[in-house]
């Protein structure tokens, strides 16, 4: 049955980038001053909607202490099986 009106929830693929920013005291704004990167662009980040390219993704690992595995790399991977 439809319920309409009834919003589904989507967990953010991007929680532990988040998580880090906010562990290390730091707004969206102020990690986007040290990339030099927009604060739009960032924000796209965070959401999932956009993915950094693999300099920039060292960058914001590095800034927040943690791997790029760690921030950007999903934590589920597909069985083989299911191929």
């Amino acid at each position: 049955m439809y319920n309409k009106g009834v919003k589904k929830q989507v967990a953010n693929p991007r929680l532990k980038l988040i998580n880090a920013r906010k562990e290390k005291n730091l707004s969206p704004r102020q990690i986007a001053e040290m990339l030099n990167i927009s604060m739009s662009y960032y924000y796209k980040i965070e959401r999932g909607t956009r993915n950094p390219g693999l300099y920039l993704a060292k960058d914001i690992s590095s800034i927040l202490g943690q791997s790029v595995d760690d921030l950007f790399i999903e934590d589920q991977l597909p069985a083989l099986s299911n191929y």
